[in-house]
């Protein structure tokens, strides 16, 4: 979706000195399995890039996109399904594949941050607000979901909380 494109867009712009920027690609997939899920479902498969440009290291995230929980479930544990399945193909041994959650979302009259996620999901003002676009006040449960799952696997993540 457009968080991990804006994800691609700042790593991409951090390799310019290297002169390496060149050696990511970004794959739009706003549900990851390519079925509607809610709003919008723009892109292919996640899948389908991973199969055409056989990266070493792999990320990806979803949610913004996707409507309810239980589609969420289903779409993480579809997807941690196919990389134990890559896995084990000769090809994508040795890749490593990594998740990144979900950037908190909306906007505020005030910048909040605090040093505690749980804060920002149980705040009134902020989970009052949350209420009124997409499914912004689900990030941080399904946030957990997926944390939970990835630390079972021993799976990498990039937590954006």
């Amino acid at each position: 979706d457009s968080t991990m494109q804006q994800t691609a867009a700042t790593l991409m712009n951090e390799l310019v000195p290297g002169r390496c920027q060149s050696q990511i690609a970004f794959g739009l997939s706003d549900t990851l399995v390519g079925r509607e899920y809610g709003h919008l479902n723009r892109g292919a498969p996640w899948i389908r890039y991973v199969e055409r440009y056989q990266p070493d290291i792999v990320f990806v995230t979803v949610g913004a996109h996707v409507s309810d929980f239980d589609a969420y479930r289903n779409i993480i544990n579809e997807v941690l399904d196919d990389m134990k399945k890559l896995l084990r193909n000769e090809t994508f041994a040795n890749t490593v594949f990594a998740w990144k959650t979900q950037q908190p979302a909306g906007c505020t009259e005030v910048i909040f941050f605090p040093q505690d996620p749980a804060v920002f999901a149980d705040n009134d003002i902020i989970s009052n607000f949350m209420t009124l676009g997409y499914n912004w006040s689900q990030f941080y449960q399904r946030d957990l979901f997926l944390l939970s799952r990835l630390q079972e696997m021993g799976m990498p993540y990039l937590d954006m909380r």
